[in-house]
């Protein structure tokens, strides 16, 4: 592509300034690698031996879900709440 617009490459200058920025994005990853946070089932199954409550995501999922649609949206024709009967075959 380059020689078809009459452009030199600096391939040797490419790699450099490559290798350069992997040993940067390295070092950046090894500066800023505080603790993860990783289950295992040991620590899992401690949390369930002391009594740690589970999390109930239940109230998230049906905000997230009501301005989706999935969730609160119109009923469907036929069903409970609807003002519409059964769908005929022909709708």
């Amino acid at each position: 592509m380059a020689e078809e617009r009459q452009l030199e490459v600096d391939v040797e200058g490419y790699q450099q300034a490559m290798r350069e920025q992997r040993e940067r994005s390295r070092a950046a990853g090894k500066a800023t690698g505080g603790p993860t946070l990783k289950f295992e089932a040991e620590a899992t199954a401690h949390l369930q031996t002391t009594g740690v409550p589970l999390t109930d995501d239940r109230p998230k999922c049906a905000r997230a879900a009501r301005g989706a649609g999935l969730l609160g949206g119109a009923p469907r024709p036929g069903s409970p709440g609807s003002r519409r009967g059964p769908r005929r075959a022909e709708e």
